[in-house]
Order: C-alpha cells, then structure tokens, then sequence
C-alpha cells in the first residue's frame, strides 16, 4: 500500500497519519451555514482521499452573523488613506488624489462592486488566522482555501507535478481556476507551474487572483502576517500589496487544480 500512496501523491505523517506529500496541512475557510460544502469537502478529503481528520481545519470563528462589530474593527479599519495605499495604484478609482472627506465604504464599494460587509471581512479574518496558526504550529506548507472550493479528484497526485517546477525561494502558489493574474495588472512576469493533461476543470477565469486556493510556503505566511493588520480592502487586493512588498515568489497552476464553485454555478 505505500508504493501506491506514494505514486498517488500520498504520504505517512506523524504517527502514521495520511496526509498529501509536500502539503503540511488543509485549512477551509468556512461559513458554517453551508453545510453541502463541508460536506463535499469532507467527503473528499476524509473518506475518497483518506486524510487524517487532523489534517484539516475547517476555520468558522468569524461569522458574519454572530460576531460582534467591535472585534471585527479589531482587524478591518478602512481609511481613505489606507485604500489608495494598498489598493493598485493602476486602478483609474485610485489614480487620483487622495481625498481624505471621501466616504470609505463607498470608495470600498466601488472597487467591489458589492458592499463591503461583516461577510467580506471575515473572510479576509479567516484567511489571516489560518496563516498565523500554520506559522504557530510549525507547518512548512499549507493550503489555505475557502468552502466553495472544487477539486480535481487527482490534485494529490497531480499536486506532486507541479511542485518541482516552483522555484526554491516560492512563497505562494496559485491552486485555483481564477487565478488569471493580478487584479488590475498583467503579469506575464509571474510564472506558471504547468503540466499538460488530458482531463481538467475549465481554463482560467476572466477576473483577478480571488486568492480563493493557495498553497502557501511559511516564508510567504510569516511575510503577510508581519503586515497585513489592520486590512482595508477585500482580501484580494490586500495580498497584493503585501506580496509587492515583501517581493513574494508567485507562482500559478496551468491547467488549474482547484475551481471556485461561485463561479462554476453562479446561480
């Protein structure tokens, strides 16, 4: 059985737990009232992969419906200022100067399209505390992904394709079929990790790095979590500054592993 594991991207970990070779632990950020979701997730990853349940960690406390606004502030304190800083600077809304009376939900609204809520900030909560519990129990890896997530069935064997290719220095690579470059900018710059196949999930989305599936290298945590508080903008965008920033090694999956099932079934 372990000649099999290991061809299908299976390893043994502590004390014998099944987990993915290469992938040091699974965190979902979750809202607890979709239970289909963590169903499905559940059902792949613990009884069709057979991963050990400690292995993932579904990330619930923030809830757009139960936490209170006064820790929310905790984290998410939107400035005009702090939005034409960390917001692309390519965007015509943050191209201009900077008009301290302006409304910041608005200007937030406008670079959304939707209204910037307790929903969108604890998302953006979820994100960051998965990461700084990766960095507090010592994962060298791990994929941070939302509940909307939807599989290749093969991503542990196919996962052990793609990660050769990534540079020694990566920092975060880009699981997900909506990774078709920075929000606002092109980036042929950024390489992609590819390997060609016959199957797969549907080419790259129109759209921006949604930032819904990455695998993350603690290099690149520790990096984000040194200067990610207090946010300002969705999640999205605020990784954006802070890979400029710290010059993060991104890298991209092609054809893609991982799809985001909004945009599969946006009805």
């Amino acid at each position: 059985r372990k000649a099999a594991d290991a061809e299908r991207g299976f390893v043994a970990g502590e004390e014998g737990k099944r987990q993915i070779r290469g992938l040091g632990h699974i965190y979902v950020v979750h809202f607890e009232p979709l239970k289909d979701r963590r169903a499905y997730l559940e059902a792949l990853f613990l009884r069709k992969w057979g991963l050990d349940p400690d292995y993932v960690s579904f990330v619930t406390w923030c809830d757009s419906r139960k936490t209170e606004q006064a820790v929310i502030d905790r984290y998410y304190r939107p400035t005009v200022e702090c939005i034409h800083s960390r917001g692309n600077r390519t965007n015509p809304l943050l191209a201009g100067p900077i008009d301290p009376s302006s409304d910041p939900a608005n200007l937030s609204r406008s670079l959304l399209g939707i209204e910037f809520g307790k929903a969108q900030a604890c998302t953006a909560i979820s994100h960051y505390d998965a990461l700084r519990d990766m960095l507090e129990q010592g994962h060298e890896t791990a994929l941070v992904l939302e509940d909307d997530a939807v599989f290749d069935e093969n991503f542990p064997q196919l996962l052990q394709e793609y990660l050769p290719q990534l540079d020694p220095d990566w920092g975060v690579f880009f699981t997900d079929a909506a990774t078709s470059c920075h929000w606002w900018e092109k980036c042929f710059d950024h390489p992609p990790a590819s390997t060609p196949r016959a199957d797969g999930l549907p080419p790259p989305l129109p759209g921006g790095s949604f930032g819904g599936a990455i695998m993350w290298h603690q290099r690149a945590a520790r990096a984000l979590v040194s200067t990610f508080l207090p946010f300002c903008i969705p999640w999205d965008m605020e990784i954006e500054y802070h890979f400029k920033i710290h010059n993060v090694s991104i890298f991209f999956a092609t054809p893609s592993l991982i799809a985001q099932g909004t945009f599969l079934n946006p009805g």
